[in-house]
């Protein structure tokens, strides 16, 4: 398949699932890995990352950041330097890790136990994983009811 000047092949959400599993294969419970623990956990010398796995990773991430899997955090001293891979919603949802967010009913918790916060959070990553929604969140004190006291 020959390509113009100037245009890729974006990768098909299956191919950057795989990439995702295999940079995640060995820290099945961490939500942020480095650029090293990526590199090994998709069976990558660690070593050599500046000579051979620079442009390697360069097309991986490329598919992961088209699909909203990851996001970049970058130490800025003393240059601007790639230093992990952070999973977002999409990339917690390509592992099944979203069971609290998914399911906040399961057996060990309850409708009470969930706080505003998780709650927002949760409402705030479904709005921007799915943009083809509009989603409305409102949150309002009940009034209380004023019972006369007894005389």
């Amino acid at each position: 398949m020959s390509m113009s000047k100037g245009t890729y092949k974006k990768a098909t959400i299956h191919s950057a699932t795989n990439t995702l599993e295999r940079f995640f294969s060995k820290y099945p419970n961490a939500d942020s890995i480095t650029v090293e623990e990526a590199l090994i956990g998709a069976g990558r010398d660690a070593e050599e990352y500046q000579s051979k796995n620079e442009g390697w990773l360069s097309n991986k991430l490329t598919g992961l950041y088209y699909h909203g899997f990851v996001n970049p955090v970058y130490s800025h001293r003393p240059y601007r330097k790639l230093e992990k891979l952070e999973l977002t919603s999409k990339g917690k949802k390509a592992l099944n890790r979203l069971e609290e967010l998914s399911s906040p009913h399961n057996e060990e918790s309850t409708a009470d136990q969930i706080s505003y916060f998780t709650l927002v959070k949760a409402v705030a990553a479904f709005k921007k994983d799915n943009p083809e929604y509009e989603v409305r969140f409102e949150v309002k004190l009940k009034e209380r009811l004023e019972t006369p006291m007894s005389q």
